[in-house]
């Protein structure tokens, strides 16, 4: 279990997720709600054409991605060891920048695929692509990072890396 100290050692990398992960899902609402002011809704009707279906196909791929590509960072500092910080700051740190590197490369291909379908939403305006706009956007919500949910993870991975409680 972490201390309150080392709670408040971490706490500036975990309002740093969530400040990234709300301007990044802000961004994944703005610029699809300026493509909806912009677009002519008379060609919504109609059958899925060929850039439409690439977008949502592209975009399924990217939101994939999204959950399995942040496992290629390591969970645990891989050049500081536990003999080598005493007092295991620079390590809950670390631990804490590892965890805020996988937040950032998960929102920013959420995002992307939120964008594939926008761009596909102004070019050709298909059901399609609000369905893929607002299934990122969903995912986006789901995975914002709570602080019930990445206090433990970061305890976890510390305790890993030191070998215990």
């Amino acid at each position: 279990m972490l201390e309150q100290s080392q709670i408040e050692t971490i706490t500036p990398k975990l309002i740093g997720i969530q400040v990234l992960a709300a301007a990044l899902t802000m961004g994944g609402v703005m610029f699809p709600a300026v493509i909806a002011s912009i677009t002519d809704w008379q060609e919504l009707e109609g059958p899925v054409k060929l850039l439409s279906t690439i977008a949502a196909a592209t975009s399924i791929i990217v939101f994939g991605m999204a959950f399995v590509a942040p496992s290629i960072f390591p969970k645990t500092p891989t050049r500081l060891k536990p003999s080598d910080d005493p007092s295991r700051q620079k390590g809950l740190i670390e631990i804490a920048q590892l965890l805020f590197n996988q937040q950032l490369a998960r929102y920013a291909l959420l995002e992307a695929g939120t964008f594939i379908n926008a761009v596909a939403l102004m070019l050709e305006p298909r059901w399609i692509n609000i369905a893929g706009i607002g299934f990122g956007l969903l995912l986006m919500l789901l995975s914002f990072p709570l602080k019930f949910r990445t206090l433990p993870t970061v305890e976890s991975r510390f305790e890993e890396w030191t070998g215990g409680p």
